[in-house]
């Protein structure tokens, strides 16, 4: 597994600017990727700060979706690497499906894990699916885990079978 530091939001922006030249083949499967991230200690007034400015009642807890923000550095190094395909810029977020295994509060140390997912053709584009993980620092235990499904608009022969959404599969 690669471990990745940490990074600013210009680092990331100039590293997501420099895919737009990107323009690979046919795409049968990603490469299999793992990437880390550096231990960190969950703060109250962040946490507080984000449930208050997304609408949570109860800011005494994080939220479920706060693991999230400790996976976005890990999700754009991916889209910015070599070896991924496609332009980051371009690439949609369509779905996350969260399990969570146990309440994160305050002062927990966790650490972020990605590994990339299968593909899945759809009319727009291509799909694929990245496997995020929060893990506690002390006992390795997985958290919180999410599959984040995106979209890569304007592939022209994407790869796979249909991919089908929850909601479009709940209505038929």
């Amino acid at each position: 597994m690669k471990h990745i530091p940490p990074s600013g939001p210009l680092v990331r922006a100039a590293r997501a600017l420099a895919t737009l030249m990107k323009r690979p083949g046919r795409v049968s499967q990603l490469a299999p990727v793992s990437l880390t991230s550096d231990p960190v200690v969950l703060d109250a007034a962040h946490i507080h700060r984000y449930a208050t400015l997304c609408g949570f009642a109860r800011v005494d807890q994080v939220p479920m979706t706060y693991p999230q923000l400790l996976t976005f550095p890990l999700v754009m190094h991916y889209v910015t690497m070599p070896s991924f395909p496609w332009p980051a810029m371009g690439t949609v977020h369509l779905a996350n499906a969260i399990t969570q295994h146990r309440l994160l509060s305050a002062g927990d140390a966790v650490r972020a894990e990605l590994h990339t997912g299968p593909l899945w053709s759809h009319d727009k584009g291509q799909v694929f699916t990245l496997a995020l993980r929060i893990l506690s620092e002390g006992s390795g235990d997985c958290v919180w885990e999410a599959t984040q499904t995106l979209l890569r608009v304007g592939v022209r022969s994407p790869r796979s079978e249909e991919h089908t959404s929850e909601l479009q599969s709940r209505e038929t």
